[in-house]
Parts: structure tokens; C-alpha cells; sequence
């Protein structure tokens, strides 16, 4: 009796085991999530800014051209004012690089702007110059250790940065900010969230970053950390600097090494900033 019930307590572990690795593989991975975030620059404004922000979409086998239309779509759902991503747009661009990812990225509507910068993965398997020309082809602007300034609807001025990647490109976070304007409020959009340690320019009111994938697969007490990631997972965090600067850091939409997600579903992140 006592063996049968061994046998069959394993059977059950089986079960539940391969049952939470197919959810991890098939259904989590396409649990799309936007993530509302309220932000207030100035009190006395009546002019809010609706910013868009997706990041690390890894297009491969496991997170197609039509996965990544859904995407798209659910952006244009919101309605932004201005969209950004944050880095990672193929997984791997040698196997998997289709031109076809500009005509989705065309069809996002952003009065204000489409922006860009590179992510560790928009460098490897000869990515460099295709990633370029895909987010050009798309309607993106892509931000190289520089800065843009987008005006608003409302007559403010809003600075927008981004930095190089720093793990395979040439992050040069003062040179980003050597042409920096007077602005009602700026962002830095920068690929990996531990460059913010790095960050000297206290007129940052934001940072928004990715390549952490939120750790992908979040188990009890343990969660998976990147290189450059070390410090900042997920959500928002504060960094005290004589001017608090806010960094948020978005879980992404695909995955990579491991087709899989667990507790942590792709998100695409609404900011309203009123100016």
C-alpha cells in the first residue's frame, strides 16, 4: 500500500510538472499584459503625453510575425501619443530576420514619434546595419548616444535620449546628453536598466529599459538575473540622486534561451505623463 501511494504521489508530481511546463511554453508566453502607469511632471498642466513602451520581442520560431502583428495592434489600442522600444528585436537575425517586421512596425500609429535603440541581440548574428534599416524602414528613428527634442501638442517640450547598447555596442551616456535643451521632461530609453547606475545628468525624470525579461521564469524566492540587469528586474524603481530619477524596466514580449514564461507574461507599458 505504502509503495502505491509513492507511486502514485511521483505520478501526480509528473502530471503538475509537465502541466505547468506547457503552460510556460504555450499559453503564458502569449498573455499579453499592458501595464497603466500615471506619471506627473507638473501639477499645474492640463496636457497629458501618452507613451508606448515595448521592448525585446525576439522574433524567432517561437514568437512569430503573426505573434508580433497581435502586438501591434494592442499598441495601436492605446492610442500613444508616442511609442519607443527598447531593444531586442530578433533573437537571432541570421536565422531569423525577416524584412517583413518593418511593414508591422510602419503600421504603429504615434503622432509625435516612433524611437528606437539597440539591444544586445540587434547586434548579434550580423544584426548591426539589418536592425538599423528594419526600425527606418518602420517609421523609427533609432537613437544612437543622442537625443531628440519632440514638441507637444500643447506647446511643451519633451526630450527624448537613448544610449548604445552596453553590452555589444558603445554606450556613451554623457556624450547622449552633450546637446540636451531646456525641456518640460525628459527620458532616456537605454536597453540594459543597470546603466542608469551610470547616469550623471540630473535633469532625467525618467529611464525606461528592458533586457531583463523580468527574469522570464520567476520561481519561489529565486529570480533569474542578466548581465546588466543585476540590479533592476522588473517595475519601477527610484534612483536617489540629488534629483530623484524614476527607471523603469519592462518584462518584454518574447524569450529567449528557454521558449518559456512563468509568472512573468509579455507586457507592453502605458505611461500618461501630464506635463
Amino acid at each position: 500500500m505504502k509503495g502505491r501511494q509513492i507511486m502514485t504521489l511521483i505520478i501526480s508530481l509528473l502530471l503538475v510538472g509537465c502541466s505547468l511546463i506547457l503552460y510556460a511554453h504555450f499559453i503564458e508566453p502569449k498573455r499579453l499584459v499592458v501595464g497603466q502607469h500615471s506619471l506627473t511632471a507638473n501639477k499645474q498642466s492640463s496636457e497629458t503625453v501618452r507613451i508606448v513602451q515595448f521592448s525585446d520581442v525576439h522574433l524567432s520560431r517561437f514568437f512569430t510575425l503573426n505573434d508580433f502583428e497581435k502586438v501591434i495592434h494592442k499598441i495601436n489600442a492605446q492610442k500613444p501619443d508616442l511609442v519607443v522600444f527598447t531593444g531586442d528585436l530578433f533573437d537571432n537575425f541570421s536565422q531569423y530576420g525577416p524584412s517583413e517586421a518593418a511593414d508591422l512596425l510602419g503600421q504603429l500609429n504615434a503622432p509625435l514619434g516612433k524611437f528606437a535603440v539597440y539591444g544586445n541581440h540587434d547586434y548579434g548574428g550580423g544584426a548591426a546595419q539589418g536592425y538599423h534599416q528594419v526600425m527606418n524602414a518602420g517609421g523609427f528613428t533609432v537613437l544612437l548616444n543622442e537625443g531628440r527634442t519632440v514638441a507637444t501638442t500643447g506647446g511643451h517640450q519633451l526630450f527624448l535620449a537613448g544610449v548604445d547598447d552596453g553590452l555589444l555596442g558603445n554606450a556613451a551616456l554623457q556624450e547622449t546628453f552633450l546637446t540636451m535643451p531646456k525641456s518640460d521632461y525628459s527620458i532616456l530609453l537605454a536597453h540594459e536598466p543597470d546603466l542608469a547606475d551610470y547616469l550623471t545628468n540630473e535633469n532625467v525624470q525618467l529611464v525606461l529599459s528592458g533586457h531583463s525579461h523580468g527574469g522570464q521564469v520567476k520561481l519561489p524566492f529565486f529570480t533569474v538575473k542578466n548581465q546588466l540587469a543585476k540590479h533592476y528586474t522588473a517595475g519601477f524603481y527610484t534612483l536617489e540622486r540629488p534629483q530623484p530619477t524614476k527607471l523603469y524596466v519592462s518584462s518584454g514580449i518574447g524569450t529567449t534561451a528557454l521558449p518559456l514564461r512563468f509568472g512573468v507574461p509579455p507586457r507592453i507599458e502605458c505611461f500618461d505623463i501630464n506635463l
